[in-house]
């Protein structure tokens, strides 16, 4: 297997930006000596390991005291992206909870805070509730659409595709277009 040197330096600073912020200064200059290209790598890694705000957040700090005004606006944008997904995701959850109360269905939201303040790409419910009754509910007058079968799903999977992420090859050339500044 090919080593890739740049996933690798890209992972390290990473790492040094959400664990060790106050050491992350070799990660700034790594980031700001990155052409296009590069950046585009390093922040699809970001995103690909949920780690957008909680590295964005002292990289942009660093990158504001070094005075790198374009790396500081590109890091405020992704961030702040990032916080609308977020906002937007949580506001289909409250939304999509209070119709399955409404059906006579208890719900559960399930969501570990080992990512937080990222967020990761899913959000996972438990209900005890009748499943046709539920697969009604959400599908009725919702932006959502069923996946059922799918190989981590206890019985359906529901999708809403104004807050999903793009998945594999469409993800990739979204921020490879450079649609994700």
């Amino acid at each position: 297997m090919k080593r890739n040197f740049n996933t690798e330096a890209h992972l390290r600073a990473l790492s040094l930006l959400v664990f060790c912020p106050e050491r992350s200064d070799e990660s700034v200059h790594h980031v700001a000596g990155l052409d296009e290209a590069g950046r585009q790598e390093f922040f699809r890694l970001a995103d690909a390991h949920h780690v957008v705000i909680r590295a964005l957040e002292p990289l942009q700090r660093k990158a504001r005291i070094i005075g790198d005004g374009e790396l500081v606006k590109i890091t405020q944008s992704l961030r702040e992206r990032e916080h609308d997904r977020i906002a937007k995701a949580l506001m289909y959850l409250e939304r999509v909870c209070a119709r399955i109360k409404a059906a006579g269905c208890e719900v559960t939201v399930i969501k570990t805070l080992d990512h937080w303040p990222d967020f990761g790409s899913d959000l996972d419910l438990f209900t005890n509730g009748d499943e046709r009754r539920l697969v009604h509910v959400l599908i009725a007058g919702a932006p959502l659409h069923a996946n059922t079968g799918g190989p981590h799903c206890a019985q359906a999977q529901f999708c809403c595709p104004r807050i999903a992420r793009a998945r594999g090859a469409a993800r990739q050339q979204a921020w490879a277009s450079g649609r994700a500044y």
